[in-house]
């Protein structure tokens, strides 16, 4: 049997790091034309941007996302053709003028080359159009980098929770207990004896009619137009409070709505008017209405920033790498100022902290102020 121990673990991360590490993962050759694999599941998305000759490919870059609850209803040809447009935003910085080879495993999408698509893929036709962009088809089991990135996890992770189970030991009660408990109900005790007369009085027949019956000497209630197949345990007016608390304020219960809550505990229970005596509870329960999101208060509009002079507020990023220029340098940094938005651009030789606080101090704050933020 295998089992995952430090050793195991050791292996997977050694495995991740050789594949975002040279040889496997390597930075982009501008003067090289570029390949991408794309694939969608029902769930997600994948892609790989690669270069190379021939079956000498190497990537570049992996991406891949989770589809929304809208796009998982697109059809198989729409959620491919959502791939290779995603793609092609995703890896923009490294193909955008470049010769491009698709590679797809999913044949019909050779809609990219009609004249008048419709729709979704009218729009995705135009937008791809700025590409210099060649689409091949690809046999699935060649395409297994894309296809491993789209697929669903086998194994969904765990949530964290304080209650990660619940261990409830209800007592049995022998039938004498119970039938003593349903005594003490006036209402459920005339019914009883009524069952018990040997004289059967009208109301048995009427009792009869409403479903109750008689088992052990306990009452039963049975509806055929119940959702349980058996028969219901009819409460005493003094144990239903109980009841409610094991189907409802429990952690294990949920806090489930009124609907949900009469759906649980009909399925094994009744007492006349129970409906209406489970939605008081509920609309009376102090958890549910400290959280209802009626009671929560309205999100307010997003407060657009104001900015008072400039420099109080800049945006930093970075851009890279580019082709070394003769001085050594092949990142950007980009400098822009919220209030005015000017921008100044400075050369980097290196993406690293030291670099970039270097550049803002000397380039950026000994000039203009230090910013607020």
């Amino acid at each position: 049997m295998w089992k995952l121990g430090s050793e195991q673990e050791e292996a997977f991360r050694d495995l991740k790091l050789k594949l975002a590490s040279p040889p496997v993962l390597k930075p982009a050759d501008s003067t090289k034309s570029f390949v991408i694999r794309t694939d969608a599941s029902s769930v997600a998305l994948g892609a790989v941007l690669l270069q190379g000759e021939k079956d000498e490919k190497h990537p570049i870059e992996y991406a891949s996302r989770l589809l929304s609850s809208s796009e998982r209803n697109y059809s198989i040809t729409e959620r491919e053709a959502l791939a290779v447009v995603w793609a092609l935003e995703k890896f923009r910085g490294y193909v955008e003028g470049q010769t491009i080879r698709l590679s797809s495993a999913h044949q019909p999408l050779k809609w990219l080359s009609l004249k008048s698509p419709t729709g979704r893929l009218a729009r995705w036709a135009l937008q791809i159009q700025s590409y210099n962009l060649t689409i091949d088809y690809i046999p699935g089991k060649s395409n297994f980098i894309a296809d491993l990135l789209s697929r669903p996890t086998s194994e969904q992770e765990k949530a964290d929770c304080d209650i990660l189970a619940v261990f409830v030991d209800f007592p049995t009660r022998s039938p004498k207990e119970v039938c003593q408990e349903q005594l003490k109900d006036d209402e459920l005790k005339k019914i009883i004896e009524c069952f018990e007369n040997n004289e059967k009085s009208v109301n048995f027949v009427n009792w009869l009619e409403r479903g109750y019956l008689m088992n052990q000497g306990i009452l039963f209630r049975y509806s055929p137009t119940s959702e349980s197949e058996e028969a219901q345990l009819v409460v005493p007016i003094h144990e239903r409070q109980d009841i409610l608390k094991i189907h409802h304020d429990a952690p294990y219960a949920g806090h489930y709505g009124a609907d949900g809550t009469f759906e649980r505990i009909s399925k094994r229970y009744y007492w006349t008017g129970m409906r209406s005596y489970i939605t008081d509870y509920v609309k009376n329960c102090t958890e549910c209405n400290r959280y209802k999101s009626s009671n929560q208060k309205p999100s307010g509009l997003v407060r657009t920033p104001v900015y008072y002079q400039r420099f109080e507020t800049i945006s930093i990023d970075l851009f890279g790498p580019l082709p070394e220029s003769p001085s050594g340098k092949k990142w950007i940094i980009i400098v822009e100022d919220c209030c005015t938005r000017w921008v100044e651009l400075f050369a980097l030789p290196q993406a690293i902290a030291r670099e970039c606080a270097t550049t803002l101090m000397e380039e950026v704050i000994l000039r203009y102020g230090l910013p607020r933020r």
